[in-house]
């Protein structure tokens, strides 16, 4: 409001209104009152009314964006035009400048991989800190990043301070990132252990579930799979997480159909998810026995992949309100009673210099 009016016409009003000054130019004493009046609820309206939030040095708040991602690239000079081009606005990438400036060119966004953990026996992070701090300072404040991914499927079987050790390295990118956001990937089976995710719950800002419902030695998909994670991960307390939908095949696992694809979709559409990544666009697997998949090759998949991303799921349209904070310059409203519409704050503001202007020119009568 300071900018709009100038301090001087403010305070010659409130002036007027209580009885300080008495212009010898205006309108009767009655109208400059109720002049004064109007001004002064012009003041006390920030306390009450729109407020103008100062953009900041950095990003102060995740995306909100209903995630639609993939793992791997495709046959593409960048590596993600066919992707971008079915659909999805995230893929995975490396913490570096070069990376992700072609991510933001293109508009999608990007999971930054930070390093993997290593499980038992030595139950720590592949990088330390100091490398980490290294890698995030080269790209703090990108506008490609969706998340830092911490490290791949940590076991709190075999490590049980894993949580811990993650809720600190995750302490450790928010201060190096401000408003920046966490993610890690659990399994849902890991040493005889089915569906432990309450020791997740804090540990990051995201996490990611796994479910691969469809493998070599079956005819038919576990679809119940999906349903039960689902039930494990928000009775675990768990409220924003991403799906990890299969669409790989290696050794144990074979390549969904697009109908057993769609069906995955459908099982996690039931649940609150914050969004997905699919899992993966060109994986090859390590053992060279074990044919991977180019889903290139795949195009009734790609069709599939494509429709995907095109619908709406229950939890995409409620995703931003539920995780978003105001964006940087824009206008938020208190929710109490006395908020006053913008309308009135505008015809506020017209009376008050209408009647300004009528001082200067008619001069006050006694």
């Amino acid at each position: 409001m300071d900018a709009v009016i100038p301090r001087e016409v403010r305070l010659a009003c409130v002036r007027v209104l209580i009885g300080q000054r008495r212009p010898s130019i205006g309108i009767s004493r009655g109208s400059a009152v109720l002049t004064g009046m109007a001004f002064a609820a012009l003041l006390v309206l920030p306390a009450s009314g729109p407020t103008m939030h100062a953009p900041p040095a950095t990003r102060t708040q995740p995306s909100t964006e209903f995630v639609r991602g993939a793992y791997g690239k495709d046959g593409s000079g960048l590596g993600f035009d066919v992707i971008a081009a079915t659909g999805f606005n995230s893929v995975m990438t490396g913490p570096y400048k070069q990376l992700l400036d072609p991510l933001a060119a293109k508009g999608i966004k990007g999971v930054v991989w930070l390093g993997n953990w290593l499980n038992t026996p030595a139950c720590r992070f592949e990088r330390d800190d100091a490398k980490v701090t290294s890698l995030v300072a080269g790209i703090v404040g990108h506008p490609a990043i969706l998340a830092y991914f911490l490290g791949d499927e940590p076991h709190v079987s075999e490590c049980p301070n894993a949580p811990a050790q993650f809720k600190k390295r995750s302490d450790l990118v928010h201060s190096l990132d401000p408003g920046s956001t966490t993610f890690t990937v659990i399994q849902a089976y890991e040493n005889g252990t089915t569906r432990n995710y309450r020791p997740w719950a804090g540990a990051v800002d995201i996490l990611g579930f796994d479910v691969y419902p469809c493998k070599r030695s079956s005819v038919t998909c576990d679809f119940g799979a999906i349903d039960a994670a689902i039930n494990a991960i928000e009775g675990a307390g768990i409220t924003r997480y991403w799906a990890i939908v299969q669409d790989f095949q290696d050794c144990y696992y074979r390549l969904p159909t697009p109908q057993e694809l769609r069906t995955q979709f459908d099982h996690w559409a039931k649940s609150n998810m914050a969004g997905y990544f699919v899992f993966s666009w060109n994986y090859q697997p390590a053992d060279p026995k074990c044919v991977g998949a180019s889903l290139g090759s795949y195009p009734d998949n790609v069709a599939e992949l494509k429709y995907q991303n095109s619908r709406t799921f229950a939890a995409s349209s409620t995703t931003a309100a539920q995780h978003s904070s105001p964006r940087p310059g824009a206008v938020s409203t208190n929710a109490g009673s006395d908020a006053l519409p913008a309308a009135l704050i505008s015809a506020l503001v017209l009376i008050c210099i209408a009647a300004i202007t009528l001082l200067f020119r008619k001069g006050l009568r006694p």
